[in-house]
């Protein structure tokens, strides 16, 4: 599109799917006419992802990233959007493995709750995690398994990593065995939050890493590529390039 009005309209049309009659305003004019020209009517608006794996890229990064100001009208567009609640709180689980789940997640599940609460929408009880940590450990290995193939035992996972692996099985087991395997969202969703959360944080080794395993989970390269570019508006533009450039490693 090389009409700059018509890449406006088209920026204010998806901002008005998101957000409603009150999209959020910085109440700077030129600022929101870039944001409109460049984050909606460019990157929301670009074809191969759909709008619900933009979301999950989108609150990944902000969750991740700590912007917290501006988390809350995400989570009100993601339920409109058609993300349950149960999905949010599990990105925002999620998100702990990769920035910390002491400030992180905490932060992200309160402001959740508070605009569920808001809104009236109702999680469902959770049942009681209580599988034999033998078991969850066997799920970890599975989960292993299907995200990363052969690469599983490379690096920092390799067991004969004997520094690494005073650790590394705890993570197997908990963060594989048991996020990875909770309900609420599926295996493709986890490597979408996974992508974003690894682009925005900058760590490029893991998006190369994870690229691969969201290939395994039934994106496409196409997809991947959407997901890393989606995290830009939120975390930065540096770090998308980066993440685009491990694509190819």
């Amino acid at each position: 599109m090389n009409d700059r009005l018509e890449l406006r309209a088209l920026g204010q049309s998806k901002q008005h799917e998101l957000f409603g009659d009150t999209p959020p305003d910085s109440g700077h004019a030129a600022f929101d006419q870039f944001e409109q020209e460049f984050v909606f009517g460019r990157v929301w608006s670009r074809p191969g992802l759909d709008l619900t794996s933009r979301m999950i890229a989108t609150l990944s990064a902000l969750c991740v990233g700590r912007r917290i100001s501006s988390l809350e009208h995400y989570i009100d567009a993601a339920l409109d959007a058609g993300l349950s609640a149960e999905t949010i709180n599990e990105i925002f689980m999620q998100c702990g493995i990769y920035a910390g789940f002491s400030t992180t997640t905490k932060e992200c599940l309160t402001l959740a709750q508070r605009v569920f609460d808001a809104r009236g929408v109702s999680l469902p009880v959770a049942a009681s995690r209580d599988d034999p940590l033998a078991l969850v450990a066997e799920r970890g290995q599975e989960v292993m398994t299907t995200l990363h193939a052969e690469r599983r035992h490379v690096g920092y996972a390799n067991p004969e990593n004997a520094i690494a692996s005073t650790f590394y099985p705890d993570v197997v087991q908990f963060c594989y065995g048991e996020l990875w395997k909770r309900p609420g969202m599926e295996m493709r969703e986890r490597a979408i939050c996974a992508i974003a959360s690894f682009t925005a944080l900058t760590f490029s080794g893991l998006v190369t890493k994870f690229s691969k395993a969201g290939l395994n989970c039934g994106l496409t390269q196409a997809e991947v590529v959407e997901v890393v570019i989606q995290t830009g508006p939120y975390t930065g533009l540096a770090p998308v390039l980066m993440g685009l450039s491990a694509l190819s490693a």
